[in-house]
């Protein structure tokens, strides 16, 4: 097939090209604003929701060096601040009390969402933060 004729103009459009490669579906989180059925209180306060379970044998140590990604929702279902290069650093230094905490419930290979208690007039801040623990390291 032959591309069609562009009108002679001094400046004709430079062609489009894209190329583009699919990485991963994201999905959103049952409920944005509350812990779903299937959610847990852990001894912290924090609810969380196992969505993959982890295939090593212990959770991180806070000494562990520990390798995740981060995606955190908003109340109206945006993917706010959805981070899929890899952190990596000592879990005790993890300074987001949320995150550490999601984190030291998972082992490698797991992936878990967290809620955090937010007021309705913060309809963008995040609600709702999905992590998934790549890698854990000892010294």
């Amino acid at each position: 097939m032959e591309p069609p004729e562009l009108p002679d103009s001094p400046n004709p459009p430079p062609p489009h090209v894209f190329d583009v490669e699919f990485l991963d579906v994201v999905s959103l989180p049952g409920s944005l604003t509350t812990p779903g059925p299937d959610a847990r209180r852990a001894e912290s306060g924090l609810w969380y929701e196992i969505l993959r379970p982890g295939t090593g044998a212990a959770p991180p140590s806070p000494d562990s060096i520990v390798g995740y990604t981060v995606t955190r929702w908003t109340a109206s279902g945006r993917a706010k601040h959805d981070i899929r290069k890899p952190f990596r650093g000592r879990l005790s230094r993890i300074r987001d009390q949320t995150v550490r905490g999601g984190l030291e419930l998972l082992t490698e290979g797991g992936a878990i969402r967290v809620w955090i208690p937010t007021e309705p007039e913060y309809a963008s801040s995040p609600v709702a933060i999905d992590l998934e623990l790549l890698s854990i390291e000892t010294e």
